[in-house]
């Protein structure tokens, strides 16, 4: 072609009118293909998400089906964990795998097998911005805080720093969530010690108030158990007392009792009873002692008793507490009567406990409860009874009225005269091992000297610092 014949084919094609669409006819049936703009409207990439997740969630709730019955292995945990790492799955997926395994750990096998494969993940989930995940795994981490044989992997995880964002949720599940995580998480001791750090600590006198009761409750729990370990006893003593004894006034009988053994574990301290008299918690024991609540009452005997071990003689002992905490004695409860015989044990170490004690005849109930075969409480009973003989008019009557005769019908009876001769020793703790020998003085000493002269015949002598009969 030649340069003519092109230039006159370029001048044909710019001089020829612009062509335009024929209308078409309107379509019922393509009214709203034809309202929409022209080209593709729908992204098959962001459709391809949702219908991911979707099919995820079906196979997850089919794999649960499949195995409920089964015991957790390792291989199930591994598909389980893997979901849970996968970030393309959705939040109600994961939580209804968190759901499932917070069902599983009831099993002490199970509560393993989740504790060797999730944990690895678990820091991942506690950042969840989903908050259900969050709420999830703090159920599934509280759980496995309640055994002891994964609770160590859980506090490996350290979740305490994230714990005080819950702790100040203003959502009641969220809340109850965490306090039910941290109840869990104190029952041991380094749980414990990280569980009174100075922000949980302030949240914890906040939840004090709480309008829900559940909370309230979780709280004292968790006081009380931090208080049982030394190292965090003076970190709660110090903060919560008066907290703590306003919640001994609330009609809510729940609320009342952790409160109450919350403020017993506290007292188990010097620095604890300081504070609680500093709170005025001689003011509510007289109605603590009269409430319908057995633990209640237990508690209080435990608190009456604390106080009496660090000396506040003048501030117990005007409460005139030993009638009540004798009746106790006779109680259908196990718990309240030995928590009873551990307030008495120290209340008589003074004359005036020691008497009250006696009048209020504490010794007609000796001979039931030295059928007790638990080491602590018989402790408790040889505690009293030497405080008992240290005053020498109540020493008296308990030598003339259960003594003798413990010795012979009482759960230390034992066949050999030695045997005898070293239970009566044992009831009658004398201060001293110079007093072994003639304990007492005047009647007493005659009379003691009568029960042993009766029970084995001849002389006595002391041999290998021993009292034994002499047999020839």
């Amino acid at each position: 072609m030649s340069i003519i014949e092109a230039r006159s084919i370029l001048i044909l094609i710019l001089t020829m009118p612009t062509l335009t669409r024929q209308g078409s006819f309107g379509s019922i049936l393509s009214s709203w293909s034809d309202s929409n703009t022209r080209g593709p409207t729908i992204s098959l990439h962001a459709a391809a998400k949702p219908l991911m997740r979707f099919m995820y969630h079906r196979q997850v709730l089919a794999f649960i089906k499949k195995n409920r019955d089964t015991p957790l292995s390792k291989p199930i945990m591994e598909i389980y964990s893997s979901y849970l790492a996968f970030k393309h799955l959705s939040p109600s997926t994961k939580t209804t795998i968190l759901a499932e395994l917070d069902v599983r750990i009831a099993s002490r096998a199970d509560a393993n097998a989740v504790a060797e494969s999730l944990l690895d993940y678990a820091a991942n989930l506690l950042d969840s911005p989903d908050a259900n995940v969050r709420i999830s795994t703090w159920r599934v981490l509280a759980e496995l805080a309640h055994h002891r044989s994964t609770a160590t992997a859980v506090l490996a995880v350290q979740p305490y720093r994230r714990l005080v964002e819950l702790l100040n949720h203003k959502n009641v599940e969220v809340l109850e969530t965490a306090v039910c995580a941290l109840a869990y998480l104190t029952q041991w001791p380094d749980g414990a010690q990280a569980a009174v750090s100075p922000e949980i600590l302030s949240c914890l006198v906040k939840l004090l108030d709480s309008p829900n009761s559940g909370i309230r409750r979780w709280t004292c729990l968790i006081l009380g158990d931090a208080a049982q370990h030394q190292a965090t006893e003076m970190a709660v003593s110090g903060h919560l007392c008066i907290g703590l004894i306003s919640l001994l006034s609330e009609s809510d009988s729940e609320v009342v009792e952790n409160a109450t053994y919350a403020l017993s574990w506290i007292t188990y301290s010097s620095h604890g009873v300081e504070a609680t008299l500093n709170a005025d918690i001689l003011d509510v024991i007289p109605a603590l002692l009269k409430s319908p609540t057995p633990q209640v009452r237990r508690w209080t005997c435990r608190i009456i008793g604390h106080i009496a071990l660090h000396k506040s003689r003048a501030s117990i002992l005007r409460l005139n507490p030993c009638s009540m905490l004798v009746s106790f004695l006779s109680d259908v409860n196990v718990q309240l009567r030995e928590s009873a015989i551990y307030a008495l044990s120290w209340l008589t170490q003074w004359p005036e406990g020691a008497q009250a004690a006696v009048t209020a005849k504490v010794l007609q109930y000796l001979p039931a409860l030295l059928q007790y075969r638990k080491p602590h409480v018989t402790k408790w009973l040889r505690r009293m009874l030497k405080h008992l003989a240290q005053h020498e008019a109540m020493a008296l009557a308990a030598f003339r009225t259960q003594l003798v005769p413990l010795v012979r019908l009482g759960t230390l009876v034992v066949s050999s005269m030695q045997g005898r001769y070293s239970a009566l020793t044992k009831f009658l703790m004398w201060q001293t091992k110079a007093r072994l020998w003639i304990p007492w003085r005047g009647e007493m000493g005659r009379e003691v000297n009568d029960v042993f002269t009766g029970m084995f015949g001849g002389r006595k002598r002391r041999e290998n610092g021993a009292l034994i009969p002499r047999t020839s």
